[in-house]
């Protein structure tokens, strides 16, 4: 998937990726807002292969966070803006997941004070990164490149998509790159 977006920003560097409210993003500004966030999650200590729960609503931040992911090799963990402190903590077991991205509010509910219950209760949680206002956990845009990023095997694992949970708790499907 960050191949794609490479191609996208070579090909078509000044044409309109992202809307939404003032944001206004080339496929070129993506690229470099992605490569900075990859950076930064390296810079973390985050390496190829670790899980990272992704619990953002449908706003301009998440396609940089989830491409940002892709670059540096990390494998994203979705998480349903809906979904609270039980379905989280089991992604993050389940998953062995190092990291949380997260919007800091949305719609009213303040997703810091979620992760930090999920951080309690799921030890491997290093860093949670946060777009918006931080306060004490990592601030999304103060992700900076770093280093170059390594190069992601298209048939490795790219996502853990999340079922339907119609039984119980959601279950974790891996998801390649080739698969799309």
């Amino acid at each position: 998937f960050g191949d794609v977006l490479r191609a996208r920003a070579a090909a078509h560097p000044d044409r309109l990726a992202v809307v939404d409210g003032g944001n206004r993003w080339t496929y070129g500004d993506l690229l470099a807002r992605a490569e900075a966030a990859a950076g930064g999650y390296g810079a973390l200590g985050l390496e190829p292969g670790d899980r990272v729960i992704v619990q953002i609503p449908n706003i301009a931040a998440f396609f940089p966070a989830v491409f940002g992911l892709f670059l540096a090799g990390l494998i994203p963990v979705y998480a349903l803006p809906a979904h609270r402190q039980t379905e989280l903590i089991h992604f993050a077991t389940r998953s062995a997941a190092k990291a949380i991205v997260i919007a800091g509010r949305h719609e009213g509910f303040d997703y810091r004070s979620l992760a930090q219950l999920v951080r309690a209760e799921a030890p491997g949680i290093a860093h949670v990164i946060v777009i918006g206002k931080a306060g004490e956990d990592i601030a999304f845009d103060s992700l900076r490149p770093g280093p170059a990023l390594p190069p992601v095997d298209h048939s490795s694992v790219a996502f853990l998509q999340i079922s339907g949970g119609s039984t119980g708790l959601s279950k974790l499907i891996p998801r390649t790159h080739d698969d799309y």
